[in-house]
């Protein structure tokens, strides 16, 4: 067992009552906004939300959605209301998603945010069959949701850095 480090452990638990982000934290910043520029630099908020979204689903699990949700709100200072229907919405979106998995055998994953848009996403390496095209496009009509955009198709870029998955974009009502 490596030894405890005493001064390590006194600099965090300073930071975190003064407010700062720890040594980990500041050490890993960097290396996001590394990866984020080798990708795009100019990479849009809605990819970086997906991509966080696919982060916390397959390497941190449900359980640690809510947690993740209020150390953002308490670091970006998110406003209550907008932080309560983004906690309800995750919900609704869990919930579509568990439905579609019932359905689909193609990974399917949902999400929404506060702002009336979501997407149904299907992570698999292929497009979908006509059949299983057209049930998703039926049960996002069904929810009452508006198609936005809609592509049934599975693309990696030259470098095989990134993938495109079968996708639709819908919107939805808001409370005002």
């Amino acid at each position: 067992m490596s030894e405890f480090n005493i001064t390590g452990w006194l600099k965090n638990h300073y930071l975190a009552e003064a407010g700062e982000p720890s040594s980990k934290v500041t050490s890993l910043v960097p290396l996001i906004v590394d990866a984020i520029n080798q990708v795009d630099e100019n990479l849009s908020y809605k990819d970086l939300a997906e991509a966080i979204g696919i982060i916390l689903i397959e390497q941190y699990g449900s359980h640690n959605f809510q947690p993740f949700i209020g150390v953002l709100h308490s670091k970006i200072g998110m406003d209550e209301n907008i932080l309560k229907e983004s906690l309800d919405l995750n919900d609704i979106a869990i919930t579509h998603t568990a439905e579609l998995e019932k359905i689909f055998d193609s990974r399917p994953y949902v999400s929404m945010g506060p702002y009336g848009e979501g997407s149904l996403t299907f992570n698999i390496k292929d497009e979908l069959s006509d059949e299983d095209w057209k049930k998703a496009l039926t049960w996002v009509k069904d929810q009452g949701y508006q198609i936005e955009t809609q592509s049934n198709y599975y693309e990696v870029d030259i470098d095989d850095d990134r993938s495109w998955f079968p996708k639709i974009n819908f919107s939805f009502p808001t409370p005002n």
